[in-house]
């Protein structure tokens, strides 16, 4: 088989039972971190995948991100070496939410919440699957909310 060919069978796969919404990103190596909206917590969790696609069952390390709003469709961005931001939309139309936490190589995550920032509701009346980070330039960030 060539590189970039698609199998027809699953190589392996990763269950989460209370988890939805997942989004996943490189970390380093074989390390990726995957942030879920779940009941509650947000959850981040970093695992390993080999080169031949087998998940580790058991994550490196996770960290539950109490909210009194629900944060609906996060995404997760390296923004740096080891800082992550979460996107996300809050409650139903209430906003959004932007949240960094630091990830080192290993996958281990730090043990508190970076930075929070929420923003207006006036800026999420669309799908939240669709909002973004986008890297303008070095450390300049901007972000896209999807607004009907």
């Amino acid at each position: 088989m060539a590189y970039g060919d698609i199998t027809a069978t699953i190589v392996d796969d990763l269950l989460l039972a209370s988890d939805n919404q997942p989004h996943a990103c490189h970390v380093s190596g074989n390390v990726y971190a995957l942030v879920s909206a779940g009941a509650s917590p947000l959850m981040i969790r970093t695992y390993t995948v080999s080169p031949a696609g087998i998940f580790t069952d058991t994550p490196i390390d996770s960290l539950g991100i109490a909210s009194p709003n629900h944060v609906n469709y996060p995404t997760i961005t390296r923004i740096a070496s080891g800082m992550y931001a979460i996107l996300g939309s809050v409650g139903n139309t209430m906003g959004w939410r932007i949240i960094t936490v630091g990830i080192d190589n290993a996958g281990n995550i730090d043990a508190a919440v970076t930075e929070t920032q929420d923003g207006d509701a006036a800026y999420d009346n669309g799908d939240p699957s669709q909002n973004g980070l986008i890297n303008v330039s070095g450390d300049v960030w901007a972000f896209a909310v999807y607004n009907l």
